[in-house]
């Protein structure tokens, strides 16, 4: 009788390494916006949605793999239709969410960054609190004196890193920074500066809404619309009939 032959496991090999891409893209998209540096600030909210869901989407497949294995060893493969229909269509909704958030221009609501500062010590003083509150307000008046020079805000291929080269300042030092003062993340700050200048042009200008949330940075008019409606309570066409009736 010949020796039995070992075989290597590949099942449980690839469903560990599912599990663990898996939950490495979790935990990338649960970490902010900060770990996409060279995304547009307008896409970070879209591009961690997708994360999340494609990590998702990994562990639920090595699960189903893992249930396929088992019922082949246990019940001889009686059940494996059952696992992979059943898995089916568990797995379209989610599917269905990656393709929507691919598609479609998300407003950005997830923090850029952690909202857990690593703190130098585990009881910081006044002074040091102080210290960093003077330092944090530096970084943002520097951020503003970036952002306002040849409107940088209106260019809609801007990026964390790229702010960050051009501010000389560490992007995760900026995010901080806007989190803890300003209690908002760069997108939505970026976005205040684009709705500021497009309220400008709808009150002093003539031009097409289409061009007016094109030339303030905006890439999609629906993500305008529900930013302009989120910052001032109307859509831009009745801003700009109220702001007409006032100047009369």
């Amino acid at each position: 009788m010949s020796p039995p032959t070992w075989h290597l496991p590949i099942d449980p090999i690839l469903s560990f390494l599912y599990f663990g891409y898996g939950i490495a893209l979790i935990q990338l998209a649960n970490r902010g916006g900060e770990n996409f540096e060279a995304v547009r600030l307008s896409e970070v909210a879209r591009v961690t949605k997708t994360t999340l869901l494609a990590g998702l989407a990994l562990c639920f497949s090595a699960l189903t793999d893992m249930l396929i294995a088992l019922d082949i060893t246990l019940f001889h493969g009686n059940h494996v239709l059952q696992v992979i229909s059943t898995a089916n269509l568990l797995i379209l909704p989610l599917l269905a969410a990656a393709v929507a958030f691919t598609q479609l221009s998300l407003p950005a609501k997830m923090s850029d960054t952690d909202p857990s500062s690593p703190p130098d010590d585990a009881n910081p003083t006044d002074d040091m609190l102080n210290s960093v509150h003077e330092e944090d307000i530096r970084i943002i008046g520097k951020i503003r004196a970036v952002l306002g020079e040849k409107a940088l805000f209106c260019d809609q291929d801007i990026t964390l890193d790229r702010l960050a080269r051009k501010a000389g300042i560490p992007s995760r030092q900026i995010s901080r920074a806007i989190n803890r003062v300003l209690e908002c993340n760069v997108s939505q700050l970026i976005n205040e500066y684009r709705i500021e200048e497009a309220r400008r042009l709808l009150t002093q200008t003539d031009l097409p809404v289409t061009t007016i949330l094109y030339a303030s940075g905006f890439r999609t008019k629906s993500n305008f619309n529900r930013e302009f409606l989120r910052q001032t309570g109307m859509n831009p066409g009745d801003y700009r009939r109220s702001t007409s009736n006032q100047r009369c």
